[in-house]
């Protein structure tokens, strides 16, 4: 099995009202948080078969 963080999904795995990355850098947040969610939705479409990850089976 090949674990890579390089999937084509992973941007829609996190949710946020504010960019991510700016100028090839992760934007750090004024507020406490990382000031995104998960997208659960897409989490529960990549879940390996059979697994029930962070309770959204």
């Amino acid at each position: 099995m090949k674990i890579t963080d390089q999937v084509d999904w992973r941007w829609d795995l996190a949710i946020s009202d504010a960019p991510l990355m700016q100028d090839n850098a992760f934007v750090v947040p004024e507020q406490p948080g990382l000031g995104v969610e998960i997208n659960a939705e897409v989490a529960r479409e990549h879940l390996m078969p059979g697994s029930d990850h962070f309770g959204i089976s």
